[in-house]
């Protein structure tokens, strides 16, 4: 309905335990049905995240290990076939050893794509920072952080920009977050539509990924965007992400 086509799965394996049928690795009691994922017309494509930690700190510590089990993964037969992987390992500003994400990077298969996010509303020489540590084959979800308060959409367009200015097109994608903080107590809903076409329209003519649309994408507001989009003649996005 949204054009979507790019499934991009968050891990494939998660503090010791596969997701997936394994030989190699404990599993999960409950499974995703992955060959009804596959057969979905917006799993075309499927983007795999190798292996991760619940807790990010935990993650970041363990750099070393989950890199071989991505290996691990990348090297056995999978239900079904990645057009590419994503290692789920999240990286920002304040990471002080984030240039050892790179040596870990380096052994993961290819096409691979890691995810970044600042929690600076603008955040100073963010693209030369990422340039130091990012392998030059590969990959970035730089996430909007306007679903979590931290900057506007045009904000993250900024930002943005400078990535493609500095990486290219092809190896940028900016992941719009659908929902927004909750007005009362903590947590987050979903984004109204007019928050999700204000995101949108910011984000025209770039690689768009959504998070996540199962959660927060009911099948009326994929409807009603769809809808409004088509009426406002409004860019329409590059890829979606409902994340398993």
């Amino acid at each position: 309905m949204l054009g979507a086509e790019t499934l991009v799965v968050q891990w494939l394996m998660v503090d010791g335990q596969a997701w997936y049928p394994s030989a190699d690795f404990p599993q999960w009691n409950r499974q995703p049905d992955w060959g009804r994922i596959a057969s979905e017309p917006w799993a075309g494509r499927i983007v795999a995240g190798l292996s991760g930690r619940y807790s990010e700190p935990q993650a970041r510590a363990d750099l070393h290990r989950l890199g071989a089990e991505g290996q691990a993964i990348s090297q056995k037969p999978l239900p079904f076939t990645p057009h590419a992987f994503y290692f789920p390992v999240e990286a920002d500003l304040s990471w002080l050893h984030v240039h050892q994400l790179r040596d870990t990077l380096a052994g993961l298969p290819r096409p691979l794509w890691v995810s970044v996010y600042a929690g600076e509303r603008l955040p100073q020489n963010f693209d030369l920072w990422l340039e130091s540590w990012l392998p030059p084959d590969v990959g970035v979800f730089f996430q909007d952080g306007v679903g979590v308060g931290v900057r506007s959409p045009e904000e993250a367009r900024r930002i943005a920009d400078a990535l493609v200015q500095r990486f290219g097109s092809d190896r940028v994608a900016i992941v719009l977050e659908a929902f927004q903080p909750k007005s009362w107590g903590s947590g987050f809903r979903p984004a109204s539509l007019a928050q999700l076409m204000q995101q949108l329209r910011a984000y025209c003519g770039l690689r768009i990924y959504l998070f996540d649309g199962p959660h927060y994408l009911s099948k009326t507001k994929v409807h009603l965007w769809r809808w409004w989009s088509n009426w406002r003649q409004t860019c329409a996005p590059a890829a979606g992400e409902p994340q398993e």
